[in-house]
């Protein structure tokens, strides 16, 4: 009798360790593949607002931004002191004199609207070149996610109306993000002109050079 207790509670110790086994396979394979689809969700945009390479950017233009509208208004005012002394010497000056400073203060604003637009866009190309490289290091990130989740599609969630918490991957993204890149450098970037402007304007002008020698 006793040997038959212990053949049966071996049997059974030996089916719980097995059903544990299996529990733990399953789980292991519900963490590795998180839909029967296999599709996962991540916030793109959270990469750039919520990161601390986003925040980091976002912090950097707005100082930016102050340092270049406090340079702009002392220019301004320069230039509104120096119409408001014009006026005051405009019966003293010929209308010949009084026209010529005028324009040329004229042509001082415009300049000054065109430095704040120059500047707006150099600003603004800044910011793409620090999201583009926040992105480039985000990348590999989803990629090895994607790979350890087993899934095969991953979709912008911005593109679903509603989906399940479990499969948003964004915070694990994020997390990996923060520590590969904490930091990004805002700088005003010029456009970059184009290769083969050079290289034709070259080209035209040695066309040019030949067609006007005798004998062509």
């Amino acid at each position: 009798m006793k040997t038959l207790c212990r053949f049966l509670s071996s049997r059974w110790l030996a089916l719980a360790a097995i059903a544990v086994a299996f529990g733990l396979g399953a789980l292991a394979q519900a963490k590795s593949a998180p839909s029967e689809l296999g599709i996962i969700l991540v916030d793109r945009n959270a990469f750039f607002s919520e990161s601390s390479a986003g925040q980091d950017v976002t912090r950097q233009v707005q100082e930016m931004k102050k340092q270049i509208e406090n340079n702009l208004n002392d220019k301004a005012e320069k230039l509104r002191i120096d119409e408001e002394q014009l006026m005051g010497q405009q019966s003293l000056l010929t209308q010949e004199a009084f026209e010529a400073k005028a324009q040329k203060l004229r042509d001082s604003r415009l300049a000054l609207q065109r430095e704040a637009d120059q500047r707006g866009r150099l600003l603004q190309n800044g910011v793409q070149k620090a999201q583009y490289q926040i992105w480039q290091t985000a990348s590999p990130i989803l990629d090895a996610i994607l790979k350890e989740k087993q899934a095969v599609l991953m979709i912008d969630r911005s593109a679903i109306v509603k989906g399940s918490v479990d499969l948003d991957v964004t915070a694990t993204a994020l997390q990996r993000l923060n520590q590969k890149l904490p930091a990004v450098k805002v700088e005003l970037v010029q456009p970059q002109q184009p290769q083969g402007g050079a290289a034709t304007g070259a080209a035209t002008s040695s066309n040019k050079t030949q067609a006007g020698k005798p004998g062509q």
